[in-house]
């Protein structure tokens, strides 16, 4: 299996609740800047403001291209509900088949 070559890139960002998360996933899959959108329900501890928060949220796993990294990146300033948004990028490789699936599909 070769890996070179890949475009998959993988943003993690957060959502205060299944309706704001399935919101935004809504959002970025409609404009095409995304293929797929992993939601997962999590619990969060975090320093907000100089005090100690701890959370449910919804965290979204989202699969992308790199090269729309800008545009997602705007968009989920957008849409989100939150004051400062989580936004972590991960460049990873896949199987030239996934990742031919993720080129051809947005």
């Amino acid at each position: 299996m070769e890996f070179k070559g890949s475009k998959l890139l993988i943003v993690l960002t957060t959502e205060s609740d299944l309706q704001n998360a399935k919101n935004l996933a809504k959002g970025i899959l409609k404009r095409k800047l995304a293929v797929c959108i992993g939601l997962n329900k999590i619990n969060s501890m975090y320093w907000w403001k100089n005090e100690l928060q701890e959370t449910s949220e919804v965290q979204l796993k989202i699969k992308t291209r790199i090269d729309y990294i800008d545009d997602l990146y705007f968009l989920i300033k957008q849409l989100h509900s939150y004051e400062l948004p989580e936004f972590i990028c991960i460049k990873l490789d896949s199987s030239e088949e996934y990742n031919k699936w993720l080129v051809d599909s947005i």
